[in-house]
């Protein structure tokens, strides 16, 4: 999976957008041919220049930020594309065309309020990493978990800042080759402790009955549940505990849905 993390170290000229960065070095859209390379870095993308900027590029792994697109269409055209991330993308609401990047290996949308259709993503057989989340000022909504079920790869998920709107976790214990869940908590206790119960081969800090934080306190398990001491409080945690367990137990008897 491509680390985006590493364009962070990218230096950046003071330039008229969209600002291009190919393997850290600066892109401009008149120079004439196809750029190609590992990775392309692009900020402020909007529908009139995303044509342009694709057909410039021959990139493997696209970071896309401050995307003003209504249309992913042009990105089908980047057929050896395999990571793709597109960040704050508050006016975009379908990703239908994105099924078409067969070859497509990790895939994060972040900060996408009006995006909440995931079926599109159930055709990216070869998908290994999918990050779906929130920004700073909006929230994120999928109407279900389902579609991701429908990938046998898929080994990695990151859902922040996210509301689901059916069925919540639970359609991730069908995920055959998930290994690795990083999830906020802002789902019911019972869906946790669910995975947790039929799918303990899945390692997250939430299939437990609270997360340890700073200075002794501690972050009982599931949407709306109190942060704790884990001294002054303990009765309440050893409650919080046996509860978890319960439920674990209870869904690990019952196996997957």
């Amino acid at each position: 999976m491509f680390d985006f993390a590493l364009m962070r170290g990218w230096k950046w000229l003071d330039q008229a957008k969209p600002m291009i960065m190919v393997d850290g070095r600066h892109v401009n859209l008149k120079e004439p041919g196809v750029v190609s390379g590992e990775a392309a870095y692009v900020v402020t993308v909007t529908d009139k220049n995303l044509d342009a900027i694709i057909d410039k590029l021959d990139v493997e792994a696209l970071f896309v930020y401050e995307a003003r697109i209504t249309d992913v269409t042009p990105f089908t055209r980047l057929r050896n594309l395999k990571h793709l991330r597109i960040e704050w993308a508050v006016k975009l609401s379908d990703i239908s065309p994105l099924a078409e990047l067969s070859s497509l290996e990790s895939l994060h949308l972040s900060d996408t309020p009006k995006m909440q259709d995931l079926s599109p993503v159930a055709s990216l057989k070869e998908l290994r990493d999918f990050v779906f989340e929130g920004g700073v000022w909006n929230r994120n909504t999928a109407t279900s978990l389902e579609p991701l079920s429908e990938l046998p790869k898929l080994e990695e998920v990151h859902l922040l800042n996210l509301k689901v709107l059916e069925d919540g976790l639970r359609p991730l214990a069908k995920c055959p080759s998930l290994r690795k869940l990083e999830v906020s908590n802002q789902f019911k206790t019972e869906d946790y402790a669910y995975l947790a119960g039929v799918r303990p081969d899945i390692a997250c800090q939430h299939f437990a009955p609270w997360v340890p934080l700073s200075d002794g306190m501690v972050m009982t398990t599931g949407k709306g549940k109190r942060i704790l001491h884990r001294i002054a409080d303990y009765r309440q945690i050893e409650a919080a505990e046996a509860g978890f367990e319960t439920l674990r137990q209870k869904f690990a008897a019952q196996g997957i849905d």
